[in-house]
């Protein structure tokens, strides 16, 4: 069901899949479209259905016929896969699950491109193929926002790649981004049997763009919704009227307040208030890894309440997909002194608020997604990364180089309780903390939101009406078209890589 809508506004919708991190910066950029367009969001059913239209004003479309957040809790072999920090096998099985939900999913996009046009279209990164049609096949407009750095830089290599000497990961990347462009082949293909036009792109116009924005001279502007600060660390030298970084997008503490109910309820808040109360000369520390594993549930559980009682904390735990709870730690440990801490240091929580909780504490403790580590950064307070995969290494370095924490070198797997109740202790330094309150001065005056929100309205004008029907050519048929997981094939090729590299 959605919202009534004022039909005269121009439509802008926007795509993308994932998990609610992967979600939650596309719906706090369309709280700010909505004061002036009408915004569809279009991503998976489920949960992600639920959290949309909780937000007045916004409409929901299902494209991803999945409930992201579920498949994540239930789905016992990507648990497993993501505890054993085996990225390519997790990938392997969200591959074969999007393929299963594939004929769903691109009706489903045909459909929605038909009968709701869009005026422009903005995609995200796990949209990618859906991003190439609408452009170049339907003729929209269509805006793409990166919610990380990816990109060549000679002295750190993106997404957890291996940093190899004299900038040779340069052509790994190549090499995954070539694998991107032979993975849109077999889409071409359906697309010619169901008389669809084909991706009008070759390969050697695909990689001689890939080169040239790896490098900083991309031809059109790149979008990525971090602090200019991941670009000063991550990409140094590339042209910042090029690659544009337009702050975190995000739903402000204001608006997390106001719709309580998707970030754990009055209730729950008003727990945690009490618990902040309860000793307020010493304060919490928070542990939360969302969607994240890295570690079988037990031995996350017993690991974070370990480390918590090592420091001598007090800690607010998250039970995120692993489910964390007191009651998951009966059951991995049956040392009473353990149990008894936490009982009486620890509040265990289904769902919370980052942007009005992590002020409020001691230091944060976190799996290093984008949108966490920027609620983070602007908290003020000291951050711990434990990364998992990916540009999780990427951000556990840019906290690294800030001086405002730390950033872990291995993976979670790989980090025991006295690795983790040392960096507790260790961030409370004062150099640290002063630092916290620079780099949240410097990206509390970020609004990204704002900046998506200009964009768009340049590009609106920039390009009059919306799209002329007659050049979009969208027939439907009974048949579908296989959606393109670019995002899934760049990180299964990427994790080829590098144990192609390390075993070499």
């Amino acid at each position: 069901m959605t919202t009534a809508v004022n039909n005269k506004k121009k439509l802008v919708s926007i795509i993308n899949a994932g998990s609610r991190g992967d979600l939650q910066p596309f719906v706090g950029m369309a709280l700010e479209l909505s004061k002036y367009y009408r915004v569809r969001i279009l991503t998976n059913a489920g949960s992600s259905q639920k959290f949309v239209e909780s937000f007045p004003h916004l409409e929901y479309a299902e494209i991803w016929p999945d409930d992201a957040q579920q498949t994540l809790q239930t789905n016992q072999g990507l648990r497993h896969a993501m505890a054993e920090g085996n990225a390519f096998k997790f990938f392997q099985i969200i591959d074969e699950l999007d393929k299963k939900n594939a004929p769903m999913t691109i009706k489903n996009f045909l459909n929605e491109m038909k009968n709701h046009r869009p005026d422009l279209l903005i995609t995200g990164p796990l949209a990618a193929y859906m991003h190439f049609y609408a452009e170049r096949i339907l003729k929209f407009t269509v805006i793409n926002l990166q919610l990380q750095t990816i990109g060549y830089n000679p002295h750190h290599a993106s997404l957890g790649l291996p940093t190899l000497p004299f900038g040779m990961h340069y052509y790994l990347i190549l090499f995954v981004i070539k694998g991107v462009f032979k993975g849109f082949a077999k889409y071409n293909e359906v697309a010619i049997k169901l008389g669809q036009p084909t991706l009008n792109l070759t390969e050697k116009e695909f990689m001689k763009e890939a080169s040239n924005s790896l490098k900083g001279f991309g031809s059109q502007k790149s979008f990525i919704c971090q602090s200019p600060l991941f670009r000063n660390i991550l990409r140094p030298n590339v042209d910042p009227e090029r690659y544009i970084y337009t702050g975190a997008c995000t739903i402000n503490a204001k608006q997390q307040t106001k719709f309580s109910a998707n970030f754990g309820g009055d209730q729950c808040q008003q727990q945690i208030t009490a618990f902040l109360d309860k000793d307020k000369k010493n304060k919490p520390v928070y542990i939360g890894f969302g969607s994240m594993l890295g570690q079988e549930p037990r031995d996350l559980v017993l690991m974070s309440v370990t480390a918590l009682m090592y420091a001598d904390e007090r800690g607010i735990i998250l039970a995120g997909t692993a489910g964390l709870s007191f009651e998951l730690l009966c059951i991995a440990t049956d040392d009473q002194n353990v149990i008894a801490y936490a009982k009486n240091n620890i509040l265990f929580v289904n769902a919370v608020s980052h942007e009005w909780l992590f002020p409020k504490l001691k230091c944060t403790v976190h799996h290093g997604g984008s949108g966490t580590t920027q609620a983070a950064l602007r908290s003020g307070v000291p951050t711990i990364v434990t990364p998992v995969y990916l540009d999780q290494f990427c951000h556990s370095h840019v906290v690294n180089q800030l001086g405002v924490g730390t950033g872990f070198r291995v993976s979670m797997k790989k980090i025991n309780y006295i690795n983790l109740g040392l960096a507790i202790k260790a961030v409370q330094s004062e150099q640290i903390t002063l630092r916290c309150k620079e780099v949240s001065t410097i990206i509390r005056k970020e609004n990204g939101n704002e900046f998506i929100t200009k964009i768009v309205k340049e590009r609106l004008v920039e390009n009059g009406n919306s799209p002329d029907a007659s050049t979009a050519k969208l027939q439907l048929h009974q048949a579908y078209i296989l959606p393109e997981l670019v995002m899934v094939s760049l990180k299964m090729i990427m994790i080829a890589c590098i144990l192609k590299f390390c075993l070499t």
